[in-house]
């Protein structure tokens, strides 16, 4: 089943968060339409009882097509938006390097809002973003 509301609201949501590099560095996120369509299928297909069929992804594409990005987003929607306590929600690479490079992402984006920075704490030292209201990482 696909549930557009679903997928529509994870859309908006990465629509709200800004670029972290590049030549659209800290302009708002508009995503490629292959970009929308990944977006789209992850959080709009649902199961019977309503809920996301997808709970691992694996995302293929060329260098130079937003990865960091896309990924970065997905993570901060899934920490966000879910309200699920006591969630704890990874993104794995191939290397600590690209691993980090999501995770900086990941923190340029939640410094740009104030809304989501509101809500987090940032731990440096741990690599880690937690969420004390849900308890979630």
């Amino acid at each position: 089943m696909f549930d557009e509301q679903k997928a529509d609201r994870a859309v908006s949501f990465v629509k709200l968060l800004r670029n972290t590099q590049g030549e659209y560095a800290k302009h708002p996120f508009n995503l490629m339409p292959f970009q929308e369509k990944i977006v789209k299928d992850l959080f709009g297909t649902v199961n019977s009882e309503g809920f996301r069929q997808f709970r691992e992804a694996f995302i293929f594409l060329p260098r130079k097509n937003g990865k960091t990005e896309l990924i970065a987003a997905l993570v901060l929607y899934c920490l966000f938006m879910d309200d699920e306590y006591g969630a704890e929600i990874y993104s794995a690479a191939t290397s600590r390097e690209q691993a980090t490079k999501v995770y900086q992402a990941c923190c340029a984006m939640i410094r740009m809002n104030r809304a989501l920075s509101s809500r987090c704490k940032i731990i440096e030292s741990q690599k880690r973003i937690v969420r004390y209201d849900t308890n979630s990482l």
